[in-house]
């Protein structure tokens, strides 16, 4: 559950009624806290303060950063490259096309974002015998659509594997 609808299922905002009728229709509306857990009736400035930190919180907020020479640049140097992908103590290769521009590497990718999982200190990307470890990446938009991820390169060491 979110911390958003946490705070306003404590809040008493909505009863249990509603809740199991929005159930009943397919809404992932959560469970009621106990009883227990409920503070005491909150005053509507700490309730409105505390769904605004939630509102802010980085789940709810996407910045969408467009970089018109990104595709440009991923075409002029672009190089097939393996993504190392380490996720709760597993590690996954995926075979990608990147680019290097500096102290960053431009990975396509459309899908949900893995830029936590980027910047782990576990996961990398092999090319040419290096392997490169990240400590930014963020999410690059053509218009609205997501294009590329944009890795800031922490480390850069040889690739013992290889």
């Amino acid at each position: 559950m979110s911390d958003l609808s946490s705070i306003i299922l404590r809040s008493g905002l909505i009863n249990e009624n509603t809740l199991r009728e929005f159930r009943r229709w397919g809404f992932p509306a959560g469970e009621m806290p106990p009883k227990e857990e409920f503070a005491a009736e909150p005053s509507p400035e700490t309730l409105a303060r505390a769904i605004a930190d939630a509102i802010e919180d980085a789940d709810f907020v996407l910045i969408r950063e467009t970089d018109l020479e990104a595709v440009p640049r991923f075409l002029d140097g672009m190089c097939t490259a393996v993504l190392h992908v380490v996720l709760e103590e597993s590690g996954h290769d995926i075979e990608v096309q990147a680019s290097r521009n500096g102290k960053q590497w431009i990975i396509p990718w459309r899908s949900e974002s893995i830029t936590d999982v980027l910047t782990n200190g576990e996961t990398y990307l092999r090319v040419d015998g290096k392997r490169f470890y990240f400590c930014d990446a963020h999410d690059l938009f053509y218009g609205k659509h997501k294009a590329f991820v944009a890795c800031t390169i922490s480390t850069e060491e040889p690739d013992e594997d290889r």
